[in-house]
């Protein structure tokens, strides 16, 4: 967040977000970033906002790493988890997950 703040001049976008000294919370002021980079890329899929250039980097950054399961991230529209449950319902998957996750279940009370 300090290099985002410099690189726009210091006019305070990125100043303070977590409201404290950054230097008394670096987990959270990563996680933060994070969850702004994610929250922009659910702005992009679902209101076909453009990705901020700083959301652009991180994203390609987080893909950079995809193989690595570093961070892995998404987001996925109504119609689909729609498609993707009738092909686990006509597939029969559905119905073996469950079944299995019963018998699990009943071998543990």
């Amino acid at each position: 967040m300090a290099q985002a703040e410099e690189i726009t001049n210091g006019q305070g976008l990125y100043a303070n977000v977590n409201f404290r000294p950054r230097q008394t919370l670096p987990g959270l002021q990563c996680v933060d970033c994070l969850g702004w980079i994610s929250y922009q890329l659910a702005l992009h899929v679902f209101f076909d906002r453009p990705l901020v250039p700083d959301a652009q980097v991180g994203w390609d950054d987080f893909r950079h790493h995809r193989k690595d399961g570093w961070r892995i991230a998404g987001a996925v529209k109504r119609h689909q988890i729609e498609q993707k449950v009738r092909e686990y319902q006509e597939g029969g998957e559905a119905r073996q997950f469950f079944d299995q996750w019963q018998a699990n279940r009943a071998k543990k009370i």
